[in-house]
């Protein structure tokens, strides 16, 4: 009998996830978001992806804010296209903050705890492998969206 070898490649994803459940609209959670913590998310192209399920591409609203100086990019991500979740769990989830590479001296503690005192946020939790089986396959499209497009 033959022995079967497994690879398994080890995919990290370069992005810290923070869950926000909020039941305002992105525009107006980038808006108190921008205030509270005083940095400029901008809205970018939406991210366009197959949700768990579903067979068909969707848009996501993503807003972004780059600082150049700490090497730091935030990506504040919807969890639903229409009625349709990005992430079906956990249920209460309707954010994602995704930090991009994040380096040891930049606290994310401290940003998390700013944003839970902004009124009409419900939670704020880091979601550390919460995500489901599909996590890897959205990091990994993700980076690809985030990748300069080459014509």
């Amino acid at each position: 009998m033959t022995k079967k070898i497994v690879l398994n490649l080890g995919y990290e994803p370069p992005f810290r996830a923070i869950g926000i459940c909020c039941p305002q609209k992105e525009y107006r959670l980038s808006w108190l978001i921008n205030k509270q913590l005083d940095i400029d998310l901008k809205r970018v192209a939406d991210f366009e992806y197959c949700p768990h399920n579903h067979p068909e591409k969707k848009p996501f609203p993503v807003y972004r804010y780059r600082n150049p100086a700490l090497h730091l990019d935030l990506f504040l991500v919807s969890n639903r296209s229409g009625n349709l979740p990005l992430f079906p769990g956990p249920t209460t989830l309707d954010y994602l903050l995704l930090v991009r590479n994040p380096s040891k001296q930049f606290d994310l503690l401290p940003m998390v705890q700013d944003i839970r005192k902004i009124p009409y946020v419900q939670a704020v939790f880091f979601v550390e492998d919460k995500l489901g089986r599909k996590e890897g396959d959205f990091f990994f499209d993700f980076e690809l969206y985030l990748s300069p497009k080459k014509d």
